[in-house]
């Protein structure tokens, strides 16, 4: 099922992605009962059905460079392996993109309706860790491409200078 896709702008307009826009907001809830910690990320999407969701956070604290993207996945997996040992699907990669790298891996979870697929990955945004999780059922084929084009859709756009807005402001 082929689903339309929407140009999304997060984190004051410095991360764009391609998200379904069959994806919303996630109930507060339902947000509360999935993360019952205070610090839950900060953007949880997911599909109508409750099926699908992704979540996004810029970490401030955590710095990130295009060259340590490898190496905080792979510091990533070990933690999510010590806590779910045997739960690996997909090794630690990195897609390549304009901006640097993104890197991800797949484990799975479970719940009481059956076993998620869940994705995990990092991206560098001017200089910051981006934590994304994505996660659907494991029999969900489609999901799981989904969430591969979610991530092969991050881009960071282009920081426009304020001399130039300045300008385009005065002659427009």
């Amino acid at each position: 099922m082929d689903q339309s896709k929407k140009k999304r702008s997060l984190f004051n307009e410095r991360l764009l992605v391609d998200i379904p826009e069959a994806y919303q907001v996630m109930d507060i809830k339902k947000a509360e009962m999935m993360y019952p910690y205070e610090k839950r990320p900060q953007i949880m999407l997911e599909d109508k059905a409750g099926a699908r969701l992704c979540t996004f956070s810029l970490l401030k604290e955590q710095r990130l460079s295009k060259n340590q993207v490898e190496e905080a996945i792979q510091s990533i997996t070990k933690i999510i392996l010590s806590l779910y040992p045997s739960s690996l699907l997909r090794k630690p990669e990195v897609l390549r993109r304009k901006e640097g790298g993104c890197g991800w891996f797949a484990f799975q979870t479970s719940q009481r309706e059956g076993k998620l697929y869940n994705i995990m990955y990092v991206f560098p945004v001017d200089g910051w860790m981006m934590l994304g999780t994505m996660g659907c059922r494991m029999e969900d084929e489609a999901g799981k491409k989904n969430m591969i084009e979610i991530m092969n859709s991050l881009e960071i756009p282009e920081v426009e200078p304020s001399y130039v807005k300045a300008r385009k402001l005065l002659f427009s």
